[in-house]
């Protein structure tokens, strides 16, 4: 076991939206993995109900993992993870509706990638959107000298977009 005052990363099963507080001994954490434990036959319910992140999250992560949010998150959810890791470079997002199933949720998945201009890798591994969603976060994603995005920006480094071929859905690629 490693100390905790020691350790770089942490997964955390989530059965809600409201994350735990982090203990002082996690101030040195370096990458965060947030994992969906929520029922499928709960999950519409606990969107509209109230989430928490909490201030004490390490300033210092720089690598955030999202997996399996199967329907995406409560609209706001995003935005402020995003506020409370500023420091992030690196985002994993893996088997999930990244924006959602609400306009709402959509707008705040949108606004998550506006508030990291130090993003430089984003996977997106066997993540859907609805249409629209990958041409509307593109300019928080890509190099920008100028102000058109809303600030200067370095974007992307890397970009990996990975889905498991299904034959059996001939409109998949659509």
């Amino acid at each position: 076991p490693v100390n905790p005052s020691e350790a770089q990363g942490a997964q955390i099963p989530l059965q809600s939206f409201t994350l735990p507080d982090f203990p002082p001994a996690a101030r040195g954490l370096k990458a965060l993995t947030l994992t969906c434990d929520i029922k499928v036959d709960e999950y519409q319910e606990i969107l509209s109900k109230p989430y928490a992140v909490p201030d004490s999250i390490p300033f210092a992560i720089e690598s955030l993992t999202l997996e399996l949010f199967s329907l995406g998150y409560p609209p706001g959810f995003l935005n402020r993870l995003a506020e409370r890791l500023p420091n992030l470079k690196s985002v994993v997002v893996y088997s999930q509706l990244f924006g959602g199933i609400s306009k709402e949720s959509q707008e705040d998945a949108v606004a998550f990638f506006k508030k990291l201009p130090n993003l430089r890798a984003l996977h997106l591994l066997d993540v859907f959107a609805k249409p629209g969603f990958f041409e509307q976060i593109a300019p928080w994603v890509k190099y920008s000298a100028s102000e058109d995005a809303g600030e200067a920006r370095r974007g992307l480094m890397f970009l990996e977009v990975n889905y498991t071929f299904r034959h059996e859905d001939e409109d998949f690629m659509a």
